[in-house]
């Protein structure tokens, strides 16, 4: 697996198309920032991606969604920011710390993150990377946040298990052919998502995903 320091467009639209993610490249002279930039769509959502620093050997990348709907900002960006993310939220505020609204009674609340390909990254770790991000933005939409009702998978695989690691701990969810997705498995094992995450991307030859969003994870046959 290659070592890079630097990805172009088209490498970086070749990920994000791969993972389902429409996309399209604004380099800076033809958009109204003066960045390059990657504007991405998946299922409702969409989300920018500005490309930083020296056209065409891009060294990092910033990823950036917005929210005017959000009742309650700085609350929300406090129980969002609580937990452990690769992205974080923030208000725009006045010089006083009061929340801007502006004359349609909106305000804006901001999904921020920063990648950056120093010290050499794989093409994997970046898919990873923006995979983490997908999942934040879901939350950030509150598209997953109100499943306090569903019903908790059963793993009768877990019952009795001795002290084992994660990896053993995720492979008994995943076994008699259940598939699940990060989440469900977050529930089940009583571990933060990311854990679980970096194992399932880190172990490809053990564990395989669908490719939809969130994907939905079983034992490679």
């Amino acid at each position: 697996m290659s070592v890079l320091e630097t990805f172009t467009a088209a490498e970086l639209l070749e990920i994000l198309n791969e993972m389902g993610v429409e996309a399209s490249f604004e380099s800076a002279s033809e958009n109204e920032v003066g960045v390059a930039t990657i504007d991405c769509e998946i299922g409702d959502w969409m989300f920018f991606m500005f490309l930083m620093y020296n056209d065409p050997f891009y060294e990092g990348f910033k990823l950036f969604s917005i929210r005017f709907d959000v009742d309650n900002p700085l609350i929300f960006a406090n129980a969002f920011n609580d937990a452990r993310r690769i992205s974080r939220v923030s208000v725009d505020t006045d010089d006083d710390g009061l929340i801007v609204v502006d004359e349609d009674g909106l305000t804006n609340t901001n999904l921020l993150a920063d990648v950056s390909f120093a010290g050499g990254v794989t093409k994997d770790h970046v898919r990873f990377m923006l995979q983490m991000w997908i999942e934040d933005l879901l939350d950030f939409n509150e598209e997953y946040l109100d499943d306090e009702d569903e019903e908790i998978v059963e793993v009768p695989e877990l019952q009795n298990l001795p002290a084992v690691t994660l990896q053993v701990q995720i492979t008994a969810c995943l076994s008699g052919g259940r598939s699940m997705t990060a989440r469900e498995m977050s529930r089940v094992l009583e571990v933060d998502r990311h854990d679980i995450n970096s194992i399932l991307y880190k172990e490809r030859n053990r564990f395989e995903h669908d490719g939809e969003q969130p994907p939905r994870w079983s034992l490679k046959k």
